[in-house]
């Protein structure tokens, strides 16, 4: 299964953590159907070069949606959208 491509235009503006930012980012396109249950979120590095930022703020949106079951994140696996019960 492909990864979904995330394009986005980091804003930078607010005073919102970057790691929040992200973690939003993914959460409004799961929300909308645009990364729907089962499918792959791109790499973390894809992520990171997407938000022009460091990996730390993407592992931390990573595990943070992680935490609250929108995504399945295990190591050395992509993570990907959690299957709705």
């Amino acid at each position: 299964m492909r990864a979904a491509v995330i394009d986005v235009q980091p804003s930078r503006a607010m005073s919102v953590p970057l790691w929040r930012e992200i973690a939003d980012d993914i959460e409004r396109r799961i929300g909308a159907g645009l990364l729907k249950p089962g499918d792959a979120l791109p790499s973390q590095a894809e992520l990171a070069e997407t938000w022009e930022c460091s990996l730390a703020p993407v592992k931390r949106a990573i595990a943070h949606l992680d935490t609250i079951g929108l995504i399945v994140a295990r190591p050395g696996m992509r993570a990907r959208v959690a299957q709705r019960a």
